[in-house]
């Protein structure tokens, strides 16, 4: 992209994030993060969510492993129906993305921020790390993992001849998404800035990545780059404390496995396990980890919609 090009996708963007107010949410630590300003969990409480979004089920994990699940409702929503984009939801999250957290009417979005509220509510059991080294570990390991583009995983095209297969996939970025962006905008006045800013990224962010092999290659690459290193953590880490169990950073359960292990997940959906398998530390990571009830409870069909919490009260 030329200088002038870049300026322009600047401009455009920071117009439409100012009309909405969208706010840029980068990931440091827990302790280090702002605080939201809710300071207790409601009864009320809403978690809108999609199975297959990752940040979703890191949200998701988090919940389950601080036992909230029974104060929170989970309801799911459909991406692929772009119920996402709906004006109802629009105005809870302008960046029309799950997961978002409805306290007393109030919406959080971005799992870090929803994470870090959770923290702030309910200290324990705590997610956090104490050690300096865990911590920089941790941070390092999320920054990739939220750096990688998954949108590219799961619809880009591997090779030449894989277009037929993801078909289906790009028509909903070329054709439904856009129509459905467009018609909202039309009809909705005080949205029309998101939806043009959506639609805007659509088309000249996402389209290119998804049918052009290179990037799917490139950010597959990175994600076999972060598991080489997740694999030689584990077994400095299970040295450093001594641990039967396995952990990444840490001698227990923390944010840094609440993103990996959804991470991990999605790599197994799209058939590329043997990244994990044939790494013997990740490996047992991996063996030991399905077996927690927070990861049965977000990755088991406990009611008729897939994958709600393991007390889902939603049918």
């Amino acid at each position: 992209m030329t200088q002038v090009g870049r300026r322009k996708e600047n401009e455009v963007q920071n117009e439409c994030k100012s009309s909405m107010k969208i706010k840029d949410i980068s990931i440091i630590s827990i302790e280090r993060r702002e605080r939201p300003i809710l300071n207790e969990m409601s009864t009320g409480t809403i978690l809108y969510y999609n199975t297959k979004s990752v940040y979703s089920s890191i949200v998701r994990m988090t919940i389950e492993e601080k036992g909230l699940s029974e104060y929170i409702t989970a309801q799911h929503i459909d991406l692929f129906s772009c119920q996402n984009y709906q004006p109802w939801f629009m105005r809870l999250n302008p960046n029309a993305q799950v997961p978002v957290l409805l306290v007393d009417d109030k919406p959080i979005y971005d799992s870090a921020v929803i994470i870090n509220y959770l923290e702030t509510i309910i200290p324990n059991p705590s997610l956090g790390l104490d050690d300096a080294e865990d911590l920089q570990i941790a941070e390092r390991v999320i920054d990739t993992i939220r750096s990688i583009r998954v949108p590219v995983l799961f619809f880009g095209i591997e090779n030449s001849d894989d277009f037929m297969r993801k078909l289906p996939d790009l028509e909903y970025f070329t054709v439904k998404k856009p129509s459905v962006l467009k018609e909202w905008a039309s009809k909705e006045p005080e949205l029309a800035p998101a939806y043009m800013y959506k639609l805007y990224v659509n088309e000249t962010q996402i389209h290119y990545r998804l049918k052009d092999p290179s990037y799917n290659q490139e950010e597959w690459l990175r994600v076999d780059a972060l598991l080489a290193v997740v694999d030689s953590q584990i077994f400095k880490n299970n040295a450093k404390y001594r641990l039967e169990s396995t952990c990444v950073a840490g001698s227990t359960f923390s944010v840094l496995d609440a993103h990996l292990v959804p991470f991990l997940s999605m790599i197994i959906s799209l058939e590329r396990g043997r990244m994990i398998f044939l790494r013997p530390n990740l490996f047992e990571y991996w063996k030991q980890i399905q077996l927690r009830p927070s990861f049965l409870s977000v990755y088991s069909r406990f009611c008729d919609q897939p994958n709600h919490f393991s007390n889902c009260r939603c049918r």
